[in-house]
């Protein structure tokens, strides 16, 4: 169907709800202004919502919500200019970051998952409706070797799995652990191994993101 945008509102606003671009179906106008552009809400042909700015749609930059990413040289090149490789063989982000703590690139005006693109980028396109999960339970981390794609339940049987099977560290614990990091140089995945814990959880406390008053 032929997209049929409307002039409506104040400052004479181009009213493009219902109108389709690439992968998106606007399907509401938010209260949200960026760059004193309109913020539309999105339905994305894969099922996920996203917003974007007014110019993105209509110019033709945003045209899914990453779930069909670019890989023009620009973001590939910020990509790679936003990770620093850990002793662990963690690919730790250093750019923006989500509430959720996932690492997020903007690709053309659209947020996407740091750890998402570089799946994508280095294996293969990711199926509708699946996730991409850490087997070093990093959020943070985006090695490729790290990541692989699960469904819905899968994510989660791996999240029970994980917290069913993590010890709550003490003080001594704490200390054990950072000290065989820094003076032996032992890898979170080794030492979540020792400790029975979560290696998210040994990285937050060997970079004292936790128990920060020892």
């Amino acid at each position: 169907m032929e997209n049929k945008t409307r002039r409506n509102g104040r400052h004479n606003a181009i009213d493009i709800l219902g109108c389709r671009f690439g992968n998106l179906h606007v399907v509401e106008k938010t209260k949200l202004r960026k760059h004193r552009q309109v913020v539309w809400e999105c339905l994305c042909d894969c099922g996920n919502i996203t917003q974007v700015i007014s110019s993105c749609l209509r110019k033709g930059k945003s045209t899914s919500c990453g779930c069909r990413m670019s890989f023009k040289t620009p973001h590939i090149e910020r990509f790679l200019s936003n990770f620093s490789k850990e002793g662990d063989g963690c690919w730790e982000w250093k750019g923006s970051r989500g509430k959720n703590k996932y690492g997020v690139l903007s690709l053309d005006g659209t947020q996407v998952y740091a750890h998402r693109f570089s799946y994508e980028h280095f294996k293969e396109p990711i199926p509708d409706g699946m996730y991409i999960c850490h087997t070093c339970d990093n959020r943070c981390c985006v090695n490729p070797e790290h990541l692989w794609a699960g469904t819905p339940q899968d994510n989660i049987s791996d999240c029970l799995s994980k917290c069913r099977n993590s010890t709550v560290l003490n003080k001594e614990d704490v200390l054990k652990i950072r000290d065989m990091h820094e003076t032996k140089g032992l890898s979170l995945r080794k030492l979540a191994g020792l400790f029975n814990a979560g290696t998210s959880t040994i990285h937050r406390v060997v970079n004292r993101k936790s128990w920060k008053h020892i």
